[in-house]
């Protein structure tokens, strides 16, 4: 699977939204990460983008607001969603419980 990194330092509905043709999708696939999806500026993107028709995969600490999110956005716009609960701060914030440092 190709993901599509999408960085922006702005108000999101400022920014020119991908279709589901052109360049870009060809370029960069049908998949966006986006990190700190739970809320804030991430949680705009994500809405954006899912509108925008590209399937997701959603990264924040908080898995109750992110399936919440995922279930909220499958439903409006029928795409796919992919839910990643981490603490990208952390070096070992990917891994499995039993292999996290401390364990």
């Amino acid at each position: 699977m190709r993901l599509a990194f999408l960085v922006c330092a702005c108000e999101p509905s400022l920014v020119k939204m991908p279709t589901m043709q052109g360049s870009r999708l060809h370029k960069y696939g049908r998949w966006a990460t986006i990190t700190g999806a739970s809320d804030g500026l991430g949680r705009a993107m994500a809405i954006e983008l899912a509108a925008a028709g590209l399937n997701l995969v959603l990264c924040s600490r908080r898995r109750p607001a992110l399936e919440a999110l995922a279930a909220e956005l499958t439903h409006a716009h029928g795409i796919r969603v992919r839910v990643v609960a981490a603490d990208l701060a952390r070096a070992d914030g990917l891994l499995p419980p039993p292999f996290a440092a401390g364990h």
